[in-house]
């Protein structure tokens, strides 16, 4: 109740229409005064030994492991066994432990928030900092996130390197998980930390942001991180990335005459230093825009389809499958505009599949999936069934993009089965 009236008062209850807010934390400056006055009485009872290794527990979070406050808490292990009895004992904490691991969890956020009240600011850097290594030995790579947090909250006191390291890597395993939220705070984050005249550091970080941003299908702010980044001066490999993948996204946006200038740009740097890796993502890219201008554009349709059987000689000289894969499905769309090319469009899309097959590329398979309904023949209730299964496909992957081209594809065929409404939907 006091909790409730508290940030009734302060105005976070409630938004601007009277709705709940969202987002709505429970920070040390949120415990209302009487509770936090009953709630140190409770913890005055306990022994010093036992405040202090709780305030640390604290500041690593509402769950906690012994082994980690073992570490961190700078007592030895049968004074932590004792204070750990006592703090439960106390109905401070609960013992949690599941398996082989001996874990606690606070009895309330509040006991934990007043804990951390007591600290002061830079007094709990540090242990942010001491939880940050603990973790590190404790758990490596498994909790890359956690450790991210505790070195972010650790400020000045954490080594900078180390900290925007850790934040760019839970932002990249954030994004493989498709948790763009997640990977857009901790990448935000990294983007405050690392210093400002690291601008390839800065670049790489806005990448992977522009990347989280498009999984939100937020693309004007994708755009923009692009844009802002390439108002630096960067290395020849951060500024091509960043160009290559501004126009990766406006070529999947639709949009492929600007992305024109870039391509044209990286190819030329990829021919005069005779990198052929380079050339050929830029010339499938080149492929890729040729024929999304086609579509209103016929004169285009010819260069489109020699730029594409570039991309797939190139390839295959390189010797990157993946690549490879991503052309000869380029190819297939092709069956629009010469219906002789359809039986070259199924080799291509077979030796396609076969490649993400043997390679386990989900993107490949699913691409195979979207141009089979395109380039084979099906009885119009199976052609229904099998684009609403790849939809669902995309749907669950939360690819926005793709799916949005599926959906708009889908609507010709679904119109023409007489189904209007779905067509419609």
């Amino acid at each position: 109740e006091e909790v409730y009236r508290n940030l009734e008062e302060s105005g976070r209850l409630f938004d601007g229409e009277g709705n709940f807010g969202s987002g709505v934390t429970i920070s040390d400056t949120d415990v209302p005064r009487g509770v936090r006055l009953v709630l140190e009485e409770r913890l005055n009872r306990i022994s010093d030994a036992g405040r202090k290794a709780l305030t640390v527990a604290a500041v690593s979070g509402r769950h906690f492991s012994f082994e980690l406050l073992l570490r961190v808490a700078d007592v030895d292990e049968d004074t932590l066994l004792d204070v750990m009895d006592e703090a439960a004992a106390a109905s401070l904490v609960e013992d949690i432990s599941k398996g082989r691991e001996a874990r606690y969890q606070f009895a309330h956020e509040l006991i934990r928030q007043t804990l951390l009240a007591s600290l002061s600011f830079p007094r709990r850097q540090r242990i942010h900092l001491r939880v940050a290594d603990a973790l590190r030995e404790v758990a490596g790579d498994a909790r890359v996130s956690e450790v991210a947090h505790h070195y972010y909250q650790a400020g000045a006191a954490a080594d900078t390197a180390t900290t925007v390291e850790y934040l760019r890597r839970a932002g990249e395993r954030a994004l493989r998980t498709l948790a763009f939220e997640d990977a857009l705070k901790q990448l935000d984050h990294a983007l405050e930390v690392v210093p400002d005249e690291d601008q390839d550091a800065r670049a790489q970080i806005q990448v992977l942001r522009a990347r989280a941003l498009r999984g939100s299908a937020r693309v004007d702010d994708a755009l923009a991180a692009y844009d802002a980044a390439l108002e630096h001066k960067l290395s020849d490999t951060a500024y091509e990335t960043l160009l290559r993948e501004r126009a990766r996204l406006h070529v999947d946006m639709y949009l492929p005459t600007p992305a024109l200038p870039d391509i044209d740009e990286l190819l030329e740097r990829a021919r005069s230093r005779g990198d052929q890796a380079m050339e050929l993502n830029a010339q499938l890219l080149l492929a890729e825009a040729r024929y999304r201008i086609s579509l209103e554009t016929p004169e285009v349709q010819q260069p489109a389809r020699e730029a594409t059987e570039r991309a797939i000689a190139l390839a295959r000289e390189v010797g990157d499958q993946r690549a490879l894969a991503t052309a000869l499905l380029s190819s297939t769309h092709f069956v629009d505009y010469w219906k002789e090319f359809r039986e070259q469009a199924r080799t291509n899309l077979g030796e396609a599949r076969k490649i993400g097959e043997a390679l386990g590329d989900q993107e490949i398979i699913i691409d195979a999936e979207t141009m089979a309904l395109r380039v084979n023949v099906f009885a119009p209730v199976e052609l229904n069934i099998a684009m609403e299964e790849v939809r669902e496909h995309l749907e669950a992957r939360r690819d926005p993009l793709r799916l949005r081209e599926h959906l708009f594809w889908m609507i010709g065929p679904t119109r023409m089965s007489g189904n209007f409404q779905r067509s419609v939907e």
